[in-house]
């Protein structure tokens, strides 16, 4: 039985909410245009009718991720962090990010594995090189704040956070999601501004 009609707007943020839980649950392989339309209540044709191919299904879902992570980057930090906390809290909420949908490092690290792979992958690279921009940003403003001579390249130690980043998620997600990803992820980061140079002073909340 079908649910009740909703505005298109309304359908279509529902059908990528579901296809975001669903990977989470059953991964790509178990995913089916079918069994989405199974779980909100509505026919396949009622799926396509919103999203006319998969293709346009994923590019939705991966448009979603990015919006999601450009606000959590946004709402992570105070007016008034010095720059070394803005850089472990932009990283923390993309674990958090994570953490809530495991679905993203499926769809962000699924080279050759997605058959949307050719029209998504545009968008891979957008939500990665604004992640990276903003971190060498932080850390640029970090190294002029803390006013000494840090021993290794911005452009290097975020490439070292960001394998921290992408350390744990592995990890975390081999293990069946079996520790608390932030706080492993906040410890790392820590730990690895510090060999840098760089302390994450301030308020630690």
């Amino acid at each position: 039985m079908t649910t009740a009609r909703k505005p298109a707007a309304e359908r279509q943020q529902e059908i990528v909410e579901m296809t975001l839980r669903l990977l989470s649950e059953l991964g790509e392989g178990g995913l089916s245009t079918q069994t989405i339309a199974d779980h909100i209540g509505i026919t396949q044709a009622g799926l396509f009718r919103h999203f006319p191919t998969k293709n346009d299904l994923w590019i939705a879902v991966l448009t979603e991720i990015e919006r999601l992570a450009r606000h959590s980057w946004e709402c992570s930090s105070q007016e008034g962090d010095p720059a070394v906390v803005r850089v472990r809290k932009t990283l923390l909420a993309q674990l958090k990010l994570i953490e809530d949908y495991p679905a993203i490092p499926t769809l962000l690290f699924s080279t050759g594995r997605l058959a949307a792979e050719e029209v998504v992958h545009p968008i891979h690279v957008r939500i990665m090189t604004a992640l990276r921009l903003r971190i060498t940003e932080e850390l640029s403003a970090a190294a002029q704040e803390c006013g000494r001579h840090l021993q290794i390249d911005t452009l290097d130690l975020e490439s070292l956070l960001l394998g921290v980043v992408q350390d744990c998620v592995l990890r975390w997600s081999l293990t069946g999601r079996g520790f608390d990803l932030v706080a492993e992820g906040d410890r790392l980061i820590g730990l690895q501004l510090r060999l840098s140079g760089l302390e994450a002073w301030g308020d630690r909340s």
